[in-house]
């Protein structure tokens, strides 16, 4: 490659090692080989090539067979065709000929009158590369499939790059394109699949069907707009039974699935599909799925993405994904992920927005488990809606351990239950902390979340909850515990404006051990419920209305009454702070202590400067708004180190009765006016009369009515308290 096309080489040594720097931040996205099932190996893919490396070590790649890989086989022919005739010659040579194979496709738009084939039992790989999805289009005209591959060896990949698929249609599956491979890898790259469809009610895959045994299958890059489906899956379905998938940095907008009559299961990934029945391995992140819908059939799910991974072993990375206004019949409007048996689930930095379930649970984000570990952090939940439980997210995990944890759910309803969150374990441990809660409505129960547990746990601490409603009970958080060996232990959260009250629970066939203990919780004392170190004080957040939960106390480190009384107040059995202090109450810890400088870390935290994981001691250092003045200086002089309007400047001298100069002046510091007669080898002195003192907070000054005047040189000196 690197000798007959060193810019294709260069590609994909990049894309190599963009794959690896992941595991810089996310060691464990990579997946268990299934070579290796029980060691401490894991491994990551850059198709057509398997890395590998120890989960024992400081991610040591072990690339022996990545550089067999690379440098193994012989270049093959090269076809340019521009023609759809020639086209498919070159499919047809390329079938046969016992090489490695690149078609280029010139620019233009081909007007296909049969669709294009490839059938080959060769071990060979072949590529397809037009010359950009904006030059080189396979148009259909609405009256036939665009393109079907077949191939049979585990080193025939297949290759498409830079390609156009529109107005494809066919009665089976693949309205755009079809691809079939036994063991060999598929990878698409840079296309468009666009106003394809798949007319037949058992037909799957709208815009494209890929299916790959044993592959890896890797779609990058590529746009799904407008494809239909009258039997499953609106755009892209990719079936496999042991394989590696990865769709990462596409788009799928405005696909439809609607089951017309086929199995009453079909109608579901209105936008995606990732299918197995084995024990696969997908990676799904940075795409965006929007107005995508999942309909007919008894039970649609997934408007914008259905993954239904059945092996046991199965894994799933979902990270930083976008899914606005998606819609499913069922459930899963934004997402619905299933996993059969046991499976490792990761979903991360997701954004779920305006999805909604017509009859069914899971408007944002529907997930089922069986058994295994589920880790669903830092993901927003904003004005999803569901038609049964789970307007934000639903989650029934039968057993194993799931981490639901610095999440933030705004605005959601649910017709019964969890308008936030709804969560359900049988024999599982369930975790939520760390979460926001706010403005979520629920038509019974649960405004917020609802947990419930049948033998298993469902604890809840360090969340905050504000402003959340139920029709009937439970506000911001209700639990049920169905049996006398379920658990949920409650603490360190804040429960606030919620309606009609803040808590509520309920037993089953036996009382479980339940506890409320180290919270804030509003009008609830005297309630049977309101345990050790509870409080009813308001915790004093620093912005609610604007979505800002974080404690306040501004006149730190002084103890008075701007401290907000959730901090230091949580458990004192719960882990100390990130600051070394007692555990906060709410999802976030309010950060004692004062850099190198002096600047207290509230206050850099408050402006944002610590994001992305910068120190305390470096952020005071730093010049967000370059004004010239570092942070620590801007906290003295109380500007706003993000504003390069707000500064400490004299806006005006005057000379009217005696010298004034004019200022903007803050009451929490201390200002005193200097004058001096002579800038070179001259004095400071304090002008007599004109300070140390507080600012008026807002527009001030400081006169000079000495005779004769301490000038005619003056500087303003602003300090704290």
């Amino acid at each position: 490659m690197a000798l007959y096309k060193p810019d294709a080489a260069q590609r994909f040594v990049q894309q190599v090692f963009k794959t690896a720097e992941r595991l810089l931040r996310i060691p464990r996205s990579g997946f268990i080989p299934s070579e290796l099932p029980r060691l401490p190996y894991r491994q990551i893919v850059a198709s057509p090539c398997r890395m590998f490396y120890s989960m024992r070590t400081h991610i040591g790649l072990i690339i022996a067979g990545l550089l067999i890989l690379v440098t193994s086989g012989a270049m093959g022919a090269t076809f340019n065709v521009s023609t759809p005739a020639g086209f498919q010659a070159a499919l047809d040579l390329a079938a046969a000929n016992g090489e490695d194979d690149v078609v280029e496709a010139a620019a233009g738009t081909y007007a296909l009158s049969e669709t294009l084939s490839f059938n080959s039992t060769e071990d060979h790989a072949i590529k397809i590369e037009g010359s950009g999805a904006g030059s080189t289009i396979l148009d259909g005209g609405g009256s036939r499939q665009l393109l079907s591959m077949t191939t049979m060896e585990s080193g025939a990949m297949i290759a498409l790059e830079g390609i156009t698929f529109q107005n494809g249609t066919t009665a089976s599956s693949g309205g755009g394109l079809q691809l079939t491979s036994e063991t060999g890898g598929m990878q698409i790259r840079n296309c468009v699949v666009s106003n394809c469809a798949a007319t037949e009610g058992d037909s799957i895959g709208g815009g494209a069907m890929l299916n790959s045994v044993s592959g890896t299958v890797t779609v990058r890059f590529c746009e799904f707009l407008l494809n239909v489906s009258s039997g499953n899956v609106g755009a892209m379905a990719i079936g496999a039974s042991s394989g590696l998938v990865e769709v990462s940095e596409c788009a799928f907008i405005g696909n439809v699935v609607n089951n017309s009559g086929g199995s009453e299961y079909f109608g579901d990934g209105g936008g995606l599909m990732v299918f197995s029945d084995g024990a696969s391995h997908a990676v799904i992140s940075s795409n965006i799925f929007s107005g995508n819908t999942a309909a007919g059939g008894s039970n649609p799910d997934g408007g914008g993405l259905m993954t239904y991974q059945s092996g046991r072993g199965s894994t799933l990375w979902l990270e930083a994904n976008d899914f606005f206004e998606n819609t499913a019949g069922l459930g899963g409007g934004g997402c619905s992920l299933r996993f059969n048996q046991s499976a490792e689930v990761t979903a991360r930095q997701n954004r779920f927005f305006g999805n909604r379930t017509t009859s069914g649970s899971g408007g944002g984000a529907l997930i089922y488990i069986d058994e295994g570990f589920l880790n669903y952090s830092e993901n927003r939940h904003i004005a999803n809606r569901a038609g049964e439980d789970g307007g934000g997210l639903w989650i029934s995990h039968f057993s194993g351990s799931a981490q639901i944890s610095s999440n933030i759910f705004t605005s959601n309803r649910s017709t019964n239950n969890g308008a936030g969150l709804f969560l359900a374990t049988d024999s599982g441990r369930m975790k939520v902390e760390r979460n926001v809660f706010d403005s979520n409505s629920s038509g019974n129960s649960g405004g917020a979340l609802s947990m419930a547990a049948t033998t298993g746990s469902a604890d809840a601490r360090n969340n905050t909850f504000f402003n959340n409603g139920a029709v009937h009970d439970g506000g911001g958080l209700y639990v049920y515990l169905d049996q006398v060996a379920a658990q949920s232990e409650l603490n360190n959260n804040i429960l606030w404006g919620s309606t009609p009250n803040a808590f509520g629970y309920s037993y089953g066939s036996g009382s479980g051990s339940l506890s409320l203990s180290y919270s804030a919780v509003e009008e609830a004392a005297g309630e049977a419920w309101f345990g050790t170190g509870c409080i009813t004080n308001n915790p004093l957040f620093r912005n609610s209305g604007a979505g800002d939960f974080k404690l306040d106390w501004p006149g730190y480190p002084v103890t008075n009454e701007t401290q907000s009384a959730c901090i230091d107040s949580g458990d004192p059995a719960s882990a100390p702070d990130p600051d070394g202090t007692r555990a906060d109450m709410g999802a976030f810890p309010f950060p004692q202590g004062l850099a190198a400088l002096g600047t207290p870390h509230w206050w850099l935290d408050f402006h944002g400067l610590t994001v992305g994981g910068l120190s305390f001691d470096s952020a005071e250092l730093t010049d967000t708004d370059h004004d010239d003045e570092q942070a620590w200086r801007e906290y003295v002089a109380d500007t706003d180190p993000t504003n390069a309007l707000s500064v400490l400047y004299v806006a005006e001298i005057t000379a009217a009765s005696g010298i004034s100069v004019f200022f903007t002046g803050s009451m929490n510091r201390v200002y005193t006016l200097y004058g001096c007669g002579e800038l070179s080898g001259g004095a400071w002195t304090n002008v007599s009369g004109a300070g140390p003192r507080s600012g008026a907070g807002g527009a001030d000054s400081m006169a000079d009515t000495n005779e004769p005047p301490m000038g005619p040189f003056y500087r303003l000196w602003v300090e704290l308290p």
